[in-house]
């Protein structure tokens, strides 16, 4: 053949014969491609080596056995292993793409440690989080479930080629943040006017910052020493201790303590703090004035930590008994952790619902009352005599009216109403009644003659 009469000595020694063999011996053509394809892939390298374009390399095993290669064809990654960053608990992933690997392997190692975690789809760690998988062709995958903290490092996909070819993968793990209770503050009590330090601590990675705040969005009573400005108001302070200047009454409530580093979830934790102080009672009204018949409301607002013992008493200090039928009835409302509402509803006044009332409140530090007044107001009725069975109702309005008399009779024997005429010289008993907004009540006075106008007080 003239293609081969201008070769070197060394490239004559090439016969057909090991030509051939090293053609057959390539594992790097396609196991896809047709015989015919194979073939002329075969005849265009026999071609190339035997004109010394291609040069073989014999590698030498253990066992005696050699493989050759053909130079410039040796095992290369076709793509870069990823820098990966997962949260702790999910999957992660190194893929390893090798092309013209032929008789070579493929391992995956950890940087750290230098120990193999698997050779080809064979897995030598005994870390049943980690396996390998491979594609049939010239894809390696390296597995890791449940990815932890001890996980974080550099992968190796490496070809024992010599020397050896590698590239590395990093993994970095990131864990949400989380409060640790022990040393973190539970509830706080404080006596009023005494300062007091909160303290949170998180963990995760990055490492979270830790901000306070107030639950209810008021500002936070810092430390004057902490402040550039005495008269700032600070509504978020971030570290781990929140330093508390002497606290009042109002500084009772919940502050947040939130941890934060970006990776979700977000938490929080919520400490308590209770101003101890004795009760302070504050009345609305400590004379109140109310006709008979109406109803009435008298209120205090108690001021006190820890939660007291709210009572209403009455002048003889006899402490009020509820009516069965809810003519008298008391009631509280929350407004703040430490603020509360007493009220004391009667319905329908009565002459012996005229007197003191005393609304009071203890704790543990002490008690506080106060006084209210209920006294009677006067109102001019007139009234004018008429049987008790002769009567109908006047309209809402408020004012005191009568029930007057029934006159004339209609065609069914009954009486119309009228408001004229002259009531009927018949002793009898008077009934009026009151009509205001809280509804009508029914009295009954004596009678006192015809025509007689009396006064009701």
């Amino acid at each position: 053949m003239r293609f081969v009469s201008g070769l070197g000595k060394r490239k004559r020694q090439f016969s057909l014969l090991k030509t051939q063999r090293i053609i057959d011996g390539m594992c790097f053509l396609p196991s896809y491609l047709s015989g015919g394809m194979r073939q002329l892939v075969k005849t265009k390298l026999e071609i190339l080596i035997l004109t010394g374009d291609l040069l073989t390399k014999t590698t030498s095993y253990q066992d005696g056995s050699t493989h050759d290669r053909v130079k410039g064809l040796e095992p290369e990654f076709d793509v870069l292993l990823p820098n990966l960053t997962v949260k702790q608990g999910s999957d992660a992933s190194f893929t390893c793409i090798v092309k013209h690997l032929g008789d070579y392997k493929v391992a995956w190692i950890r940087s750290e440690d230098k120990a193999i975690i698997a050779l080809q789809s064979h897995m030598v760690t005994n870390n049943h989080r980690y396996s390998v998988m491979h594609n049939g062709h010239n894809t390696w995958t390296l597995h890791i479930k449940n990815v932890q903290q001890t996980d974080i490092g550099s992968y190796i996909c490496q070809v024992n080629t010599d020397p050896q070819t590698s590239q590395y993968g990093t993994l970095k793990v990131v864990v949400p943040a989380d409060i640790i209770d022990l040393e973190t503050s539970n509830d706080v009590v404080v006596a009023e006017n005494q300062p007091a330090t909160l303290k949170c601590k998180a963990k995760g990675y990055p490492p979270p910052k830790v901000r306070w705040k107030r639950q209810d969005g008021a500002p936070l009573p810092i430390s004057k020493e902490f402040l550039r400005n005495p008269a700032e108001k600070i509504d978020m302070w971030e570290g781990e201790r929140l330093p508390l200047a002497p606290l009042s009454r109002q500084s009772t409530g919940a502050y947040l303590c939130i941890a934060n580093n970006s990776v979700p979830p977000v938490v929080s934790k919520r400490v308590m703090v209770y101003v101890h102080f004795k009760p302070s009672v504050t009345a609305t009204n400590q004379l109140v004035a109310a006709p008979l018949g109406v109803n009435i409301t008298i209120i205090c607002e108690v001021q006190a930590v820890p939660k007291p013992v709210l009572s209403w008493f009455n002048k003889g200090a006899e402490q009020i008994i509820l009516n069965s039928v809810g003519r008298i009835w008391q009631e509280t409302e929350v407004l703040k952790d430490y603020m509360f509402r007493m009220r004391l509803s009667i319905f329908y006044l009565q002459k012996d619902d005229f007197r003191e009332y005393n609304c009071t409140a203890g704790n543990s530090l002490g008690a506080d009352y106060k006084v209210i007044k209920l006294q009677r107001k006067s109102s001019k009725v007139r009234c004018e005599s008429y049987p008790p069975h002769l009567f109908r109702p006047t309209p809402p309005h408020h004012h005191v009216d009568v029930w007057r008399p029934m006159k004339h009779a209609n065609n069914n024997g009954g009486l119309n109403p009228t408001r004229t005429g002259s009531p009927p010289e018949i002793s009898s008993m008077l009934k009026i009644i009151v009509a205001n907004s809280s509804g009508i009540v029914k009295h009954t006075v004596e009678h006192v003659g015809k025509g007689n106008i009396m006064k009701v007080e």
